[in-house]
């Protein structure tokens, strides 16, 4: 089946679907995402991998001739979710990403280390243990937006508070791996966490004139106590544990006393932590079941 349709005719599908696609509105890096799957599924195939296309040798060939269109930072785009991990203050990027048909998981592609920095964070049980966790945390997050089988939907009410936790969370994540000064990335962050958690209680038809009130707000240590008081199975004690040691949101607005590149790293993934433990209540899936691994938490 690869070898059914020359390059050329390839090509020519790829230009006319730029054409299509550019007509209705996407812009490069979606154009350069969404051309093979729209090539793959004129050619009438139905399952592969979005973001493996080594996976079906006709995915790669249309990958590699549509590649050239673009330079990197004209498509630069990452899956359904994305996060961070930090460890001895390097900070990597870990991409959730979109699924077509069935594969293993392996968290070790999600991560743009170099192969020795792989190994290195390996060799510590501690760290190895604490990637494997954060990468929980940021894939449950991300099906909120990209379920999967036995992966229940968010309520329709939550969606858009869970939109906008993902972006402050991406926001933080992106921060914390590309910027000069990576502080900005706690306010990210903090935002990411409150808007998740504010997401869940907009499930349980809280108004989102409540959640803007004084009682709430940005007070997370509020919100996390009635989370747990409306979702069974919300691992409020854990949670908590984690806000008591995160900054406040206004008060660290305010300060010049910033948290260093390490501390900053250890807000976002406890952030994400917060936002992936909203998510398994509301889809009732958590990958940690699927891969074995410990508890979905940065020690």
């Amino acid at each position: 089946m690869t070898n059914k349709h020359t390059d050329q005719e390839l090509i020519d599908l790829i230009l006319k679907l730029e054409d299509e696609l550019q007509a209705k509105g996407l812009v490069p890096k979606y154009r350069a995402f969404g051309l093979p799957i729209c090539a793959m599924q004129k050619l009438g195939y139905k399952n592969f991998l979005v973001l493996d296309p080594g996976s079906n040798p006709l995915l790669e060939r249309i990958h590699n001739l549509h590649k050239p269109f673009y330079r990197d930072k004209d498509i630069l785009s990452g899956g359904s979710h994305g996060g961070a991990f930090m460890f001895r203050g390097i900070a990597a990027m870990i991409h959730a990403p979109i699924w077509y048909g069935k594969k293993e998981i392996n968290p070790w592609e999600l991560n743009d280390l170099t192969p020795f920095q792989k190994k290195w964070l390996q060799s510590n049980n501690e760290d190895h243990q604490a990637y494997l966790a954060t990468c929980c945390d940021i894939f449950d997050f991300s099906l909120l937006f990209n379920q999967i089988e036995g992966c229940n939907s968010p309520p329709a009410d939550s969606v858009k508070f869970l939109e906008l936790a993902a972006f402050q969370l991406q926001g933080a994540s992106t921060t914390l791996c590309q910027a000069f000064d990576v502080r900005g990335s706690t306010q990210s962050a903090l935002l990411g966490a409150e808007l998740a958690l504010k997401g869940a209680l907009r499930g349980r038809n809280f108004t989102e004139e409540q959640l803007r009130g004084r009682c709430y707000g940005h007070n997370l240590i509020n919100l996390v106590e009635k989370v747990g008081d409306e979702y069974e199975g919300f691992d409020k004690d854990r949670v908590l544990e984690h806000c008591q040691d995160l900054p406040q949101l206004v008060e660290n607005r305010y300060t010049g006393n910033q948290p260093s590149r390490v501390e900053a790293g250890k807000y976002v993934m406890f952030c994400q932590f917060i936002a992936g433990e909203v998510a398994r209540i509301l889809t009732n899936w958590r990958l940690q079941d699927h891969l074995n691994l410990p508890g979905p938490s940065p020690s």
